[in-house]
């Protein structure tokens, strides 16, 4: 599959003002608004294997909003997008709205929360530059939160509109110089519209770990995840996945993390009966970057969830899945930059029907800015996403774009 999209954009600038509070820590906000409006034509907007062609017309939203004081920052995002197709598809709506606080409560204990909600039809989402960008505030890096095991809306049907609500929250605790415990637990739930209706579930999870740091460059830790769904059409499946972690600084401007552990997996069929496995989970990743360019790659193998992917079932199941990718940026000078991304992950349910599948999607997005004015700038952006499923493949889905954008607000 595979996307191209032209596209017009108009952006409210980055602006960054500090706030003092009578008896109050000094407080920094920084807020941006962008908005865009654009056309552009996409060869299977909906990865359907039926999908026809369509050129189409959009506007989108991407803001931003942070609160920064000397314990506290919390930032919200909310990427918003409208798409008119001109043939058979008539109008879609996506979004990826989130939001994350993290505070010191004292020099030895931080805590932070995570709400999500994002809404996406096709897959779209996966092909947004917006919407797969690294969130404006990562905590530091030895107060990282534990990766969660969750599903991806980009492997959850691509057949109607899926919906996903999260929440989780967490704390860090130094437990002595070189050494801290993380914990955290959160809850969410999945829902679609369409044939996949039936297949909505509630997903626990909760993690617990423990990191040394050996020095300023490395540290390593042990942990564990676990996870219960509790899916709409009677299933329900549950993982226990224990790890080790390493992380490195490999100079100023490269650093590499992994870690290794077991999938053991248990998942309750309908009709009775059940399914057991242990597969081994992984994960790393390695990153340059400075103040110019940004250039990552990773992999993963992990337990998630699906709705019924291209199989018309609509059986939510368990499954494993690997993948890998490459994201790089570069802002070439003052008024140019690009993007680059591609990601390939393979999917395989854990049950044992007929509604067992196995696929693999691959997505390659890429993107060109440039500044005309001040406050004007314009780019196109380009891409290609593949579904390969076990019988008949959907038709590889181009897109492209082209766009303009005007920048309100205060310049950086």
């Amino acid at each position: 599959m595979t996307i191209f999209r032209l596209q017009v954009a108009i952006r409210l600038p980055l602006c960054v003002a500090g706030l003092t509070i009578a008896g109050a820590a000094h407080t920094a906000t920084r807020s941006s608004l962008d908005l865009s409006a654009g056309v552009g034509i996409s060869s299977n907007p909906s990865l359907q294997i039926g999908g026809t062609s369509s050129a189409f017309g959009r506007i989108s939203a991407l803001g931003t909003h942070e609160w920064r004081s000397e314990r506290t920052t919390t930032s919200i995002s909310l990427f918003g997008e409208n798409t008119t197709y001109l043939r058979g598809y008539g109008s879609k709506q996506i979004f990826d709205l989130r939001a994350r606080s993290v505070h010191q409560v004292s020099p030895n204990v931080s805590i932070f929360g995570d709400l999500g909600f994002q809404g996406d039809f096709g897959g779209q989402l996966s092909s947004r530059f917006a919407s797969i960008t690294p969130d404006l505030n990562p905590p530091p890096s030895d107060q990282q939160p534990p990766p969660v095991i969750l599903d991806d809306p980009r492997f959850t049907g691509f057949g109607g509109r899926q919906y996903r609500l999260s929440g989780q929250a967490g704390a860090t605790i130094r437990s002595s110089a070189r050494s801290s415990v993380s914990l955290s637990a959160g809850a969410q739930r999945n829902f679609a519209t369409g044939s996949l209706s039936n297949a909505n579930y509630n997903s626990y999870f909760g993690n617990a770990s423990w990191n040394m740091q050996f020095n300023e460059r490395t540290s390593a830790g042990l942990g564990v995840n676990v996870q219960y769904q509790d899916y709409d059409n009677g299933r329900s499946s549950s993982v226990f996945n224990p790890y080790l972690t390493a992380r490195h600084q490999f100079s100023d401007e490269i650093e590499g993390t992994a870690s290794a552990g077991l999938l053991l997996t248990h998942q309750k069929q309908l009709g009775g009966g059940s399914v057991n496995s242990v597969d081994p989970s992984f994960s790393f990743s390695l990153c340059k970057a400075n103040s110019r360019e940004r250039l990552c790659g990773r992999a993963s193998r992990e337990a998630r969830n699906s709705f019924g992917l291209g199989t018309g079932t609509s059986a939510s199941s368990l499954g494993i899945s690997t993948s890998a990718g490459i994201d790089y940026s570069r802002q070439i000078d003052a008024n140019q930059s690009v993007q680059v991304a591609f990601s390939a992950t393979r999917y395989s349910t854990k049950g044992s029907g007929i509604d067992d599948f196995r696929s693999t999607y691959l997505t390659f997005l890429t993107g060109y800015d440039r500044k005309l004015r001040q406050r004007l700038s314009v780019g196109v952006n380009g891409g290609v996403r593949k579904l390969i499923l076990a019988g008949t493949d959907p038709k590889t889905d181009f897109n492209a774009s082209a766009y303009l954008r005007y920048r309100l607000g205060d310049q950086q």
